[in-house]
């Protein structure tokens, strides 16, 4: 269901979503995505202190490093009252104190969570 890998986090404005993409990929990452907040890119468990330094030796300084679980597949939630109780399972679980992480596989799709939102 999911794949252990470590996520480097910067800023959006770092550099061009173009000039993150190859960055990341020269420094040995995985995959980037990138939106206007953040730039967010994915490596293998035993190459995410390398990359993350290659990233700050070349000026890009993030702002989180760690080890992650990506869903290999994700199910795309429509249902407005099956998101929320999603959400409201989410939080109990991050909730309990011996919990450490919670990691799901679900997708809002944009007409939810505009409804959430409402």
């Amino acid at each position: 269901l999911f794949d252990r890998m470590g996520e480097i986090r910067l800023p959006g404005s770092a550099l061009g979503e173009d000039a993150m993409l190859e960055a990341a990929l020269d420094a040995g990452a995985e995959d980037v995505t990138s939106d206007a907040d953040e730039h967010i890119i994915h490596t293998t468990v035993e190459n995410l202190f390398e990359v993350a330094t290659a990233l700050a030796k070349a000026g890009h300084e993030s702002t989180s490093q760690k080890l992650v679980y990506v869903p290999k597949t994700t199910l795309a939630i429509a249902d407005a009252s099956v998101a929320a109780a999603l959400i409201k399972l989410s939080d109990a679980l991050d909730d309990y104190d011996d919990t450490q992480n919670v990691y799901s596989n679900f997708d809002f799709t944009d007409e939810v969570l505009a409804a959430l939102d409402a």
